[in-house]
């Protein structure tokens, strides 16, 4: 074992060895010195692999361009297949996969991000200014003697095109109404049922102030003409016939006469178009985030028929949620609720939960306050991890759990190794998140935070408490994110269409090419703290011998090694190529004919009389790939520091 002589005050002379290993994420939370062993202060664009150790993040490229910014990536599956949109600029995309181009669908939406669901085999989108929905639709240029004419074909229309039209009004008796179905917000439309008699020929109908469009009827299913059969006072809201409808040809039978009009109210299709948040629960659509009623928020009624629910709003079922000074910023399904969020106004409570109940009418949602405490900040970051449902506050990422004693709802941190960077990032309001393959992404401002479910840390002595182990990625421009099928896709400001490259693979092998960022080289780092090895008085010195860094096995690799001290900035010691020699993917430039499974790259380098050093480990090159097993470094101690 390496000796040295030291002064008579020195506490020793045997050389100490000390390893860094079973690494797990980032630590931003503290001085670069206090950060565990395990943990970097300083770690970049470096994942978890199945086993936890860090390797360089897959990159990721573009497959089209569109309009930008992208406000949304959606996706929709049926019987009859898979179809994906896309919100650019003011334009709606057809997404065709088989070439990677894209069709303008419909001009003129609101340029902001928007947000989707699926519902009855038709996707819904929510630009804040329209609603729109994409299905299967008679199609109106069907022929039936034209070869290949198709008569149902896949079409983009205002929800209100297709929205349920209520019964508003059904008869008691032939003198009497009563109140039957709400009005929908999406429609003008409402039909009345009355009951004939063969003498009366004048009919009030429930509402005065009729739009101008013409009102259409029936009697015992033969429709009657308006102008011709019966005149309508619009203003008063009367249907007078020239001739009795007929009275029923038994007794009992159901109402003779059917009425079909249309009444405008200001600001009703607005309340809906205007909304920016959705959720499904207890199979029904709710509908949030419109500005003008920043509190409230609204549902769909299943319709007669059970279906198209999502087309069907009525004007009864407005909620308002809280104080009227702090907006809904999103939902959260707990299982037996379900969670509102609203944004921090320091006074109101920020989560309040919405319960299903059931009488002799049917199902009711009354809501309850729930919680006090950190609001969401970000509409787009809402987004359930594994069984954890997540979103951004002003403090960081928290989640709403379950006290194991009490039962009750509570507020939990999730991200406090990562807040000092990510509180600190500009426009938090504007961040996007997915659950991608166990992982919680949150982008913005061109950085990635992702944590990681499948490594957690416990808080000492509290039961059921953790936070995720996180880590941080540069070069991720998104605006918006989709993950399908355990792929991730994003769009950006100026408007491409990118994903990431875990499809690169070969007999299920990630092929090198997948470690760029559209063509350019990822900066990944991975750092261990800046360690005083447990004494800051003493001076010590790295020995030559016996210090390294085991790094991960790649068809192509390598790695760079630096170190940084109190006495010296951060310097390279060593790069070494960390390859394996493989036919399939040979690369002349990085050429090695190495076919071991590991590789140790020692250091070869002494550093005298440092107080704390810290030793990183980087991979910059274009496709390659990069992953750190651990780092153990050899040192003696010398003086004391005077």
């Amino acid at each position: 074992m390496p000796k040295i002589t030291a002064p008579g005050n020195a506490p020793g002379i045997t050389a100490k060895m000390k390893r860094y290993a079973k690494f797990k994420g980032v630590d931003f939370s503290t001085d670069p010195s206090q950060v565990e062993d395990y943990r970097s202060p300083s770690a970049l664009n470096i994942i978890s692999d199945t086993g936890g150790f860090p390797e360089k993040r897959l990159g990721w490229r573009t497959l089209l361009q569109v309009d930008g910014p992208v406000n949304g990536i959606f996706y929709l599956k049926t019987v009859e297949g898979a179809w994906r949109l896309i919100h650019g600029g003011s334009k709606i995309y057809l997404w065709n996969t088989q070439n990677d181009t894209a069709s303008v669908l419909k001009s003129g939406v609101r340029n902001q991000r928007s947000t989707s669901f699926c519902m009855g085999e038709k996707l819904y989108i929510l630009t804040g200014a329209e609603y729109l929905v994409y299905g299967l639709f008679e199609n109106p240029d069907y022929d039936a003697e034209t070869e290949g004419s198709q008569k149902y074909t896949m079409q983009l229309k205002n929800a209100e095109e297709i929205a349920y039209v209520p019964t508003t009004s059904i008869p008691q008796s032939a003198t009497s109404q009563s109140v039957y179905q709400p009005v929908n917000l999406l429609t003008a439309k409402r039909e009345n049922l009355f009951m004939t008699d063969g003498e009366k020929k004048v009919f009030q109908l429930d509402a005065k102030g009729l739009d101008a469009s013409t009102v259409q009827a029936w009697v015992w299913g033969e429709e009657k003409t308006e102008g011709t059969d019966f005149t309508v006072d619009r203003t008063a809201g009367t249907l007078t016939f020239s001739s009795a409808p007929a009275a029923p040809a038994a007794t009992g039978a159901e109402a003779g006469l059917r009425v079909r009009y249309e009444k405008t109210v200001a600001g009703y299709k607005e309340r809906v178009t205007g909304c920016t948040i959705c959720a499904l629960y207890q199979n029904r659509v709710w509908l949030a985030g419109n500005p003008k009623y920043q509190n409230a928020d609204f549902h769909s009624q299943i319709d007669v028929e059970g279906i198209d629910s999502a087309a069907y709003i009525p004007d009864t079922s407005y909620t308002e949620v809280g104080a009227d000074s702090s907006a809904i910023m999103g939902y959260i399904n707990t299982g037996d609720a379900l969670a509102i969020i609203k944004e921090d106004n320091q006074q109101d409570a920020t989560v309040f939960l919405r319960t299903t109940q059931t009488n002799a009418e049917g199902d009711y949602f009354p809501v309850k306050q729930g919680i006090a405490g950190a609001g969401a900040i970000a509409k787009g970051s809402f987004a359930t991890l594994q069984d954890d449902p997540l979103f951004l506050t002003r403090n960081g990422v928290y989640a709403i759990t379950t006290q194991i004693v009490t039962e009750q709802k509570t507020l939990t941190s999730r991200s406090s190794f990562v807040d000092a960077v990510l509180t600190k990032e500009e426009n938090l309001e504007k961040a996007v998140a997915t659950e991608w393959n166990g992982y919680y992404v949150l982008c913005l401002n061109g950085r990635a935070y992702v944590a990681d479910s499948r490594q957690k840390s416990y808080r000492q002595n509290v039961s059921g408490l953790y936070e995720y182990e996180w880590y941080y990625w540069d070069n991720i421009p998104a605006t918006a994110l989709m993950e399908l099928d355990g792929e991730l896709f994003f769009g950006t400001a100026d408007g491409r269409v990118c994903r990431f490259n875990s499809d690169r693979k070969v007999d299920g092998k990630i092929q090198m090419s997948a470690y760029s960022d559209d063509g350019e080289a990822i900066r990944a780092i991975w750092s261990t703290p800046f360690d005083d090895d447990g004494d800051f008085m003493v001076y010590k010195t790295l020995l030559k011998k016996g210090s390294g860094v085991y790094v991960k096995t790649y068809t192509r690799s390598g790695v760079k090694v630096f170190l940084r001290s109190d006495r010296t900035f951060e310097t390279e010691i060593r790069r070494a190529n960390a390859g394996i020699f493989d036919f399939s993917d040979l690369d002349f430039t990085n050429l090695t004919f190495n076919t071991l499974p590991e590789n140790v790259v020692p250091f070869n380098t002494k550093l005298k009389k440092y107080k704390a050093l810290q030793i990183i480990v980087k991979n910059e090159t274009l496709n390659q790939g990069f992953g750190v097993y651990g780092v153990i470094k050899r040192f003696v101690f010398g003086g004391y520091v005077k």
